[in-house]
């Protein structure tokens, strides 16, 4: 709440007081501002001050998440197909119809920025042209709303991630660059990926040990 005082002292007099600085300079400036959390329920628990909330809520814009506009995913995946060709050198056409179904299906509960992970994923696996459903990631393939319909069979979160990590690493290989790799897609940093690894206990072998 000190943060957001003094923040909303900013807006509402368009001055700040530089570090050191004897007088206040003027600034002149447009926030924009964006969250994923619900402010109004922030407000009313008092973890966010009103002043500042109507201060910043001038023009709210609402998105809703992307599982509310499927029509938008295949248009996403095709921007983001073309974007990580340019950025890997690749030269993926598109996505095979099933691929495409499940796209769809999918809940995206990490919205726009999870489709974007998945398509950089799924490039960097696809040697052919086409992204077909065994390039996707494996919450893709097999999502976690199944489980849903099973209570006894519910994954935790850490085995979502131990999965997920193991997944990657049996794509891309245990070598440093391969652990690397795995670290990019998963949108995670290298530093990250191996103390996850630590933490499991994970080794080359560890998925064959599994099944």
């Amino acid at each position: 709440l000190y943060m957001q005082a003094k923040l909303l002292r900013v807006l509402q007099e368009r001055q700040i007081e530089r570090v050191g600085a004897v007088n206040l300079t003027p600034v002149d400036v447009r926030v924009i501002a964006a969250t994923n959390r619900s402010l109004e329920s922030m407000v009313l628990k008092g973890s966010f001050a009103q002043d500042l909330y109507y201060r910043l809520s001038v023009i709210p814009l609402h998105i809703p998440p992307l599982r509310e506009r499927p029509e938008d995913i295949p248009l996403l995946l095709e921007h983001y197909r073309r974007y990580f060709n340019d950025r890997l050198g690749k030269n993926i056409k598109g996505f095979t119809e099933a691929a495409l179904r499940i796209t769809r299906k999918y809940d995206w509960p990490g919205n726009v920025r999870q489709l974007i992970n998945a398509v950089e994923y799924a490039v960097n696996l696809t040697e052919g042209t086409l992204i077909d459903v065994p390039h996707l990631p494996a919450q893709l393939r097999e999502p976690v709303r199944k489980a849903k319909a099973v209570p006894g069979h519910l994954r935790t979160l850490a085995q979502m991630e131990r999965d997920a990590i193991e997944d990657a690493l049996a794509r891309f290989g245990w070598t440093d660059e391969g652990k690397s790799l795995a670290a990019r897609v998963l949108g995670v940093s290298r530093a990250t990926i191996y103390r996850k690894i630590s933490r499991y206990g994970l080794t080359n072998r560890s998925r064959c040990g599994n099944h």
